[in-house]
C-alpha cells in the first residue's frame, strides 16, 4: 500500500478515488487548494486526510477519515458509520452527522472546531425524527466537549463546548439553539 498526494488546484475540483489518479482511498493525503472543491471520501474507510483549502466546499467522508474544510463556508457531511475528524476552519461551516440513517454500527466524529459565534450549524439529515430524538450530554472524557445521539446512539463529540451551549431552547423542531438544524425531511446523500 504506497501512500499518494493528491493535488488539487486554484479552481474549483471534484476529488473521489479513481478518478483519474492512482489516489485508491487508503491512507493517503489530500491538498485541494483553492477554490470551491467537492471531495468524494464516502466510500473510503482507510486513514485518509483531505484538506479542502479556501473556497466553499462540500467534503463527504465514510469512516475513520480526517477532513479540513478551511477557510470558506464548508459543507461536511457523514456517510460513513463514523470515527472522523472533522474540521471546518474559518467561516460559516456545516457538520452534518447523520444523513438518512443512524449508522449501525457507529464511531463518533470528532468535531474539532465548531463555533456557534461563526454561525456553525451541526445538521441531522434524517426523516421522521423530532427534537425529543436528539438529546445532548456533556462528555465525561477527560478532554470534555458535548455528545450529540440521535435515536440513542452518540454520532457526534463536539470539542471546546458543554451540553448546555448545544441546549434545546425550543421545541419547534427545525433548531436547537441555533447550533443543530433538524431537517426531517432531508434527502439521503
Amino acid at each position: 500500500m504506497v501512500q499518494t498526494l493528491v493535488f488539487g488546484s486554484a479552481q474549483a475540483d471534484i476529488i473521489e478515488p479513481g478518478l483519474g489518479s492512482s489516489f485508491d482511498g487508503i491512507d493517503d493525503l489530500i491538498f485541494a487548494g483553492a477554490g470551491n472543491d467537492f471531495i468524494d471520501l464516502s466510500t473510503v474507510d482507510g486513514n485518509v486526510r483531505a484538506n479542502a483549502g479556501s473556497g466553499d466546499d462540500i467534503l463527504l467522508v465514510g469512516s475513520q477519515n480526517s477532513i479540513v474544510g478551511g477557510p470558506g463556508n464548508d459543507q461536511l457531511f457523514v456517510v460513513g458509520n463514523g470515527g472522523n475528524t472533522l474540521t471546518g476552519g474559518a467561516g460559516v461551516d456545516q457538520f452534518w452527522v447523520v444523513n438518512g440513517e443512524v449508522p449501525s454500527t457507529p464511531n463518533l466524529n470528532v468535531i474539532t472546531d465548531y463555533s456557534l459565534l461563526e454561525g456553525d450549524v451541526i445538521g441531522i439529515g434524517l426523516g421522521g425524527i423530532t427534537p425529543t430524538d436528539v438529546v445532548i450530554t456533556d462528555s465525561q472524557n477527560a478532554f470534555g466537549g458535548a455528545i450529540v445521539s440521535v435515536l440513542g446512539v452518540d454520532v457526534a463529540l463536539v470539542a471546546g463546548v458543554t451540553a448546555v451551549d448545544l441546549a434545546v431552547i425550543d421545541g419547534a423542531g427545525i433548531g436547537f439553539n441555533n447550533s443543530i438544524l433538524i431537517i426531517p425531511n432531508a434527502p439521503v446523500i
